[in-house]
């Protein structure tokens, strides 16, 4: 990565929690758009935009002109990079007309579309325009995930994982499948188990059980949002098994070894429980985004990745809600 190239000019449409309210200016770990275009070189965060009158005057600390109309902001600052912090139909609609404008890449929130089908005409339509789409999977920017990925990866055999999670299949729950692509390869089948409407009433929280390339037995643990925020992975394989929790500030590692315990047998011993060095998700994605424009490298997490989960969401919810209609819930 080099920053030598000229500086890219970036706006964000969307000014609620991840768009810049999550951080106040100078944060030295954003965990905002805006918060990272702030300060990372390369970047010059030149305008927000919102419809809303409470989220412009939250925005106005940011020392940048704030616009009412996004359209109006995209004609007179002609950002290179947008990124949009958007409900999915609000995304979607502004989507299909950024590229009028000249921009040069795009950062979309997840889920990237209503629906795959919707997901995958706008994958088109970038393709044609020949302008990158990324979508904001946060932990494609964690190193943590990706070490583990590595070691899993062709030198071990995973037995099973699970990856807890609330606040709906379509939200949180896709970056449970994302990840589940990304440690142990494709989906193949998914079977919904359970589930329950913890915070909107038209994305359930589905627990249910994933057959992947590499895992036959990913299980997706749907929690409570109302109760408690979650997210952790646990993975058990032929020679150990990892912890990931604490928002992926912690990793707890076990060992299998032999003559261990009482009566001796091959046994989980813990080897290692350290902190995670808490990088921002955040910045890692700014410099990724710039090294995709300058430097033409293909997006970490982009449309494909978006649609692979997405589709196997939209797998769930119908199964899921099919079968709350026959009453078996």
């Amino acid at each position: 990565m080099s920053w030598l190239a000229p500086s890219l000019r970036a706006a964000v449409i969307g000014c609620g929690a991840i768009g810049c309210r999550m951080d106040r200016p100078n944060t030295p770990l954003p965990s905002t758009h805006a918060g990272g275009y702030s300060i990372s070189p390369g970047f010059s965060l030149v305008a927000l935009a919102d419809t809303d009158d409470a989220a412009r005057d939250a925005a106005a600390a940011w020392g940048c002109p704030v616009y009412a109309d996004p359209l109006a902001m995209l004609a007179e600052t002609r950002p290179d990079v947008v990124s949009l912090c958007l409900p999915v139909s609000a995304q979607v609609a502004f989507l299909e007309c950024l590229p009028r404008f000249g921009i040069r890449a795009v950062v979309a929130e997840k889920p990237l579309a209503g629906d795959a089908a919707e997901g995958e005409r706008i994958r088109d339509l970038y393709r044609a325009a020949g302008i990158p789409l990324l979508v904001n999977f946060t932990r494609r920017f964690v190193g943590v995930y990706h070490d583990l990925a590595r070691q899993l990866a062709g030198r071990d055999t995973v037995l099973a994982a699970t990856i807890r999670y609330a606040k709906g299949a379509r939200h949180n729950g896709s970056h449970a499948i994302d990840l589940t692509r990304l440690l142990f390869g494709e989906v193949l089948a998914a079977e919904p188990l359970g589930w329950q409407f913890d915070w909107w009433d038209d994305d359930p929280t589905v627990t249910a059980v994933l057959r992947t390339e590499r895992c036959s037995e990913v299980i997706l643990q749907g929690l409570d949002e109302r109760c408690f925020t979650l997210f952790e992975v646990d993975v058990f394989s032929r020679t150990g098994r990892w912890i990931i929790d604490q928002d992926h500030r912690r990793l707890r590692r076990w060992e299998v070894r032999d003559g261990e315990g009482l009566p001796p047998g091959r046994r989980l011993v813990p080897v290692e429980q350290r902190a995670v060095p808490h990088g921002s998700a955040m910045l890692t994605l700014m410099a990724h985004l710039h090294d995709v424009v300058h430097r033409g490298v293909e997006p970490l997490c982009g449309a494909r990745e978006a649609l692979a989960a997405q589709r196997w969401v939209d797998v769930l919810h119908s199964k899921a809600l099919a079968r709350r209609a026959m009453g078996d819930a």
